[in-house]
């Protein structure tokens, strides 16, 4: 992603957002987006991963058994270094969804980062 589409990008789930409130998923990509914002240094704003954990808790509110909204909600934990509570969303978002590969490997490879090693 270049700088000019996480912009892009994130006006546009901003907007659906507004217009759509009670739209986790667009929630959940919101509060993704906003990470990338973090992790990339893309169009930075202020509190980046304070509207990240906001986005994925409305994400995770609206839609409980939503793993989209779990992955996003353990990403922010991780970068706001709340590892405890990273690893309880990271849990659930692969218990909600096994099968997805990407997920499954990001959340993985921020497990090894966050000192969870398998023996």
């Amino acid at each position: 992603m270049t700088p000019e589409e996480h912009a892009t990008v994130r006006d546009g789930l901003e907007f659906a957002v507004e217009r759509a409130p009670g739209y986790a998923d667009a929630w959940g990509m919101l509060s993704l987006v906003y990470a990338e914002e973090y992790s990339n240094q893309f169009n930075v704003r202020p509190d980046t991963l304070q509207r990240a954990l906001d986005a994925a808790r409305r994400a995770a509110d609206a839609a409980p058994s939503s793993a989209l909204a779990y992955n996003a909600l353990a990403r922010v934990l991780f970068f706001r270094k709340e590892l405890a509570a990273f690893r309880v969303a990271a849990a659930r978002a692969t218990l909600l969804n096994p099968l997805n590969g990407p997920t499954v490997a990001g959340l993985g490879t921020m497990l090894a980062y966050a000192g969870d090693w398998a023996d």
